[in-house]
C-alpha cells in the first residue's frame, strides 16, 4: 500500500512539474496544458522575437505546438516580453514541427501591467482614468510615443516551424503575422510547412514586402534612435503594422479593429476591400492612408521615409483608381515555394533574363526601364500637370491661415457681410462667442458648425481666367474648380500643417481631365523658412494616377524641393508574355534618363533591383523567395564580380570574361547574362 501511495505521489509530482515548467506567468498550473515533449529536463532550443503593435511590454507569450491543427491547445513554453517587447523562450528540441507564438495580456500578480506604445500620430484616445504615468504631458490624452495598458481582448499571433537544428528560431509577432496565422488555418491544411509558406508569401505580396514576415524585425517607430538605420523594406513592414492603431479612435477599440480587419481578410479569401464600402466599414485604402501619413510624419528622422511616403501615396491613388472597376485587392502567393534553393536561384536568373529587354544595369542608366519613364516624363511635362496643380494650390496657404492671424472683430465683420437672410442677421452675435482659430469644423464637433459651416463660404477671385475658388472659412478648405492650362480642374485643398513662424503646408486631392486623359490627384504644397534669412521657400509633391484614352493607366509621384525624387508605376510585359507591375524610383534631376531602384511584381513575386549609390557601379537585387544578387562592375578586369545567395549560402558566382557576364551555379550550370548590362 505504501509503495502504491509513493508511486501515485511521484506521478502527481511529475505532472505538477511539467505543468509549471517555463511558466513564470503567475497563472495557475491548470491554465496551460503542455505538450508531451515538455519533460522535466528536456534539451532546449530557443524561440525568440519581438512583439509589436506598437511595442508590447510585459506581455505573456505562449509558444504552442501546432501539430494539433489549431495551435492553441498544447504549450511548449511560456514567458514574457521585456520593456522593449523582446522575448526568449526555451522549448523542447525533441519537438519538430510548426509552432505558434501568442501574445496576450498578462494577468499575473506581479503588479506590472502589459503595456503598448501608441504609434498612431493621431494619438490613442483620451487617457480617461489612467494614471499620470501614462499621460506623461498631462494633456488628458495618450499621445504618439506614450504607453497604455492593453485589454484582455487583445491577442495577436505569429507562426513558424522548427529548423531541425539547435539554432534559435526567430518568430516576431505583429498584426501582419497575425494575418499569416489566420490565413494558414483558412487553407484547411492545418499548420503544415507548405501552408505557412503560402500564407506568408500571400500576405507579403499584399503589403509589398519581399521577406518572410516572421523574420522582419519590428522596431519602435516612436523612438528616434531606433529608426535611424532602417531600410525601406523594414520601414514598410513597421509602418503597416503600426497603421492598425490609426484605424481606431480610442485605444480600447484596437483589439476590435484588428479582429474586424482580420475577419474581413479571411471572409474575402485573403483579400481586403479596396475602399471603405464594406459592412465592416474598413478597407485597404484606409490602412494605406494611415501608413502613408505615418511615413510622412517620420520623414525628418530618416530620409528613407521620404521614398516610402511617396511610394505609399502612389499606391493609395492607384487603389482609389482601381476601386472604380474592382472591389478587392489582388494579392497572390509565390509560385516557387516548393523549389529547392538552387532551383530558386536558377529561376531568379531566368526572371531577370525575362526582363533583359528593359533592364540596363550600369552606372550611367541605373537599373533599367528608362525608355518607358522617359516617355511618361514627356507626357507629364506636355500635360502641364504640376503647373496646373500648383496654380490651383497657391491660393490655399494664404486663405487657410486667415482665421489664425485675423482679429476676431475684423473677421466677423468681413465674413458676416457675406451672409444673407436670417443667418446673416444672427451671424455677428453667434460668432462673437467664438474665436475663429478655435473653431474646427472639419470634425463637426462644435454645434455652431452644423449651423453655419457650409454657409460661410467666400468666393475668391483667381488670376486664371476660367478658374474659380471657394473658401469654406470654418472648414478651412479651398475648393478650386474650372478650366486652366487645357485641363478641367476639380480639387479640394486643406491646411494640414502650420507654424506661423516657420512653415505652412496644404494638401489637395481631386481630379483633372481633358479630352484624352483622366487624372486622379493627391498633392501637397509647403512653404518653409530657409536658414537665418527668414525667406520662405516652396516645396511640393504631387501624386497622379493617369488613365488615357486607350485605357492605359500609370501613376507618377514627384517630390520637389528637399529630398526630391520621382517614382513611376506602370504595367509592362516581359519577353515571355507575362504582365507585371513596375515601380521605378529616380532622382528628380535626371528622372526619365536614369533609375535608382526598380520593383517588378508578377505572379505573386517581387523582384527588386537597386543601384547602390555609395558603391559606384554596385548593384543588388532580391526577390520574394529571399534570393539575393550582388554585382560590382567598378573593376573592368576579368574575374568574379558578384554572387547569388539564399540566407548566407552562396548558390552561384558571377564572373566577367572578355566584357561578357556569366552566372556559374554550384552544380556547374552556366548562364550568359551579358544582355543585362548592355
Amino acid at each position: 500500500m505504501f509503495n502504491f501511495i509513493r508511486f501515485s505521489f511521484s506521478i502527481a509530482l511529475l505532472f505538477l512539474l511539467t505543468a509549471c515548467l517555463n511558466d513564470d506567468s503567475g497563472k495557475s498550473s491548470s491554465s496551460l496544458t503542455y505538450h508531451p515533449s515538455v519533460t522535466e529536463n528536456f534539451e532546449a532550443v530557443v524561440v525568440e522575437g519581438i512583439a509589436s503593435k506598437g511595442i508590447i511590454s510585459h506581455a505573456r507569450v505562449v509558444i504552442y505546438a501546432a501539430d494539433d491543427g489549431y495551435g492553441d491547445t498544447l504549450a511548449l513554453g511560456v514567458g514574457h516580453t521585456n520593456e522593449s517587447g523582446e522575448y526568449r523562450i526555451e522549448i523542447p528540441f525533441a519537438y519538430q514541427g510548426s509552432i505558434v507564438a501568442q501574445i496576450e495580456r498578462d494577468n499575473s500578480a506581479s503588479g506590472i501591467s502589459t503595456q503598448m506604445v501608441c504609434d498612431s500620430i493621431e494619438g490613442c484616445g483620451a487617457s480617461d482614468s489612467l494614471a499620470r504615468e501614462y499621460d506623461l504631458n498631462g494633456n488628458g490624452a495618450i499621445d504618439f510615443g506614450e504607453r497604455f495598458p492593453i485589454l484582455d481582448s487583445f491577442v495577436i499571433r505569429g507562426v513558424n516551424f522548427t529548423s531541425g537544428t539547435r539554432e534559435a528560431i526567430t518568430l516576431h509577432v505583429t498584426p501582419l503575422t497575425h494575418l499569416v496565422d489566420l490565413l494558414t488555418l483558412s487553407f484547411g491544411d492545418s499548420y503544415s510547412r507548405q501552408s505557412i509558406l503560402q500564407a506568408d508569401s500571400h500576405v507579403a505580396d499584399l503589403f509589398g514586402l519581399t521577406k518572410r514576415l516572421s523574420s522582419i524585425q519590428p522596431v519602435d517607430l516612436t523612438n528616434e534612435n531606433a529608426v535611424q538605420g532602417l531600410g525601406v523594406e523594414q520601414m514598410r513592414y513597421n509602418v503597416f503594422a503600426a497603421a492598425f492603431a490609426g484605424l481606431a479612435t480610442h485605444r480600447k477599440e484596437l483589439g476590435g479593429v484588428i479582429k474586424k480587419f482580420s475577419d474581413l481578410f479571411i471572409s474575402n479569401g485573403g483579400q481586403f476591400p479596396l475602399v471603405d464600402e464594406s459592412i465592416a466599414g474598413v478597407g485597404f485604402g484606409s490602412l494605406l492612408n494611415v501608413a502613408s501619413s505615418l511615413a510622412e510624419f517620420l520623414e525628418p528622422r530618416n530620409d528613407n521615409f521620404v521614398q516610402l511616403s511617396l511610394l505609399l501615396k502612389g499606391e493609395l491613388v492607384d487603389v482609389r483608381h482601381r476601386a472604380k472597376s474592382s472591389t478587392l485587392t489582388d494579392a497572390v502567393q509565390s509560385i516557387s515555394l516548393n523549389l529547392d534553393a538552387l532551383s530558386k536561384a536558377k529561376q531568379f536568373v531566368s526572371e531577370m533574363q525575362d526582363w533583359q529587354e528593359f533592364l540596363t544595369i550600369n552606372e550611367q542608366r541605373g537599373v533599367g526601364f528608362t525608355e518607358r519613364t522617359t516617355e511618361l516624363k514627356t507626357f507629364v511635362d506636355e500635360a502641364q500637370l504640376a503647373t496646373s496643380f500648383l496654380a490651383a494650390a497657391k491660393y490655399t496657404p494664404v486663405l487657410a491661415v486667415m482665421p489664425l492671424i485675423a482679429s476676431n472683430e475684423d473677421a466677423i465683420e468681413y465674413f458676416c457681410n457675406n451672409m444673407s437672410g436670417s443667418l446673416g442677421y444672427w451671424c455677428t452675435e453667434l460668432l462673437a462667442n467664438y474665436n475663429l482659430e478655435d473653431l474646427d469644423c472639419s470634425s463637426e464637433t462644435n454645434p455652431i458648425c452644423k449651423m453655419i459651416a457650409d454657409k460661410l463660404v467666400v468666393s475668391v477671385p483667381t488670376f486664371e481666367e476660367g478658374l474659380s475658388a471657394d473658401y469654406a472659412v470654418l472648414n478651412n478648405t479651398v475648393h478650386v474648380y474650372g478650366f486652366a492650362y487645357d485641363q478641367d480642374i476639380d480639387l479640394l485643398f486643406r491646411l494640414t500643417d502650420y507654424d506661423l513662424n516657420s512653415k505652412v503646408a496644404v494638401t489637395g486631392e481631386g481630379e483633372m481631365f481633358n479630352n484624352n486623359t483622366y487624372f486622379s490627384i493627391l498633392g501637397k504644397v509647403g512653404l518653409g523658412k530657409s536658414g537665418d534669412s527668414g525667406d520662405f521657400q516652396g516645396a511640393s509633391e504631387i501624386v497622379i494616377s493617369v488613365v488615357d484614352a486607350a485605357d492605359e493607366s500609370f501613376t507618377i509621384s514627384l517630390r520637389h524641393g528637399e529630398n526630391a525624387m520621382a517614382i513611376v508605376g506602370f504595367e509592362a510585359m516581359s519577353l515571355s508574355g507575362h504582365w507585371a507591375d513596375i515601380t521605378v524610383i529616380s532622382n528628380m534631376d535626371d528622372w526619365g534618363d536614369r533609375s535608382e531602384r526598380v520593383k517588378i511584381e508578377s505572379a505573386g513575386k517581387q523582384l527588386v533591383l537597386t543601384h547602390l549609390k555609395n558603391e559606384g557601379s554596385g548593384f543588388s537585387a532580391i526577390n520574394q523567395d529571399g534570393i539575393a544578387f550582388s554585382l560590382n562592375l567598378t573593376q573592368m578586369k576579368d574575374g568574379e564580380v558578384g554572387s547569388i545567395v539564399l540566407d548566407e549560402d552562396i548558390l552561384a558566382v558571377i564572373v566577367r570574361e572578355n566584357s561578357n557576364l556569366y552566372v556559374e551555379f554550384n552544380d556547374g550550370d552556366r548562364r550568359d547574362i551579358t544582355a543585362l548590362i548592355l
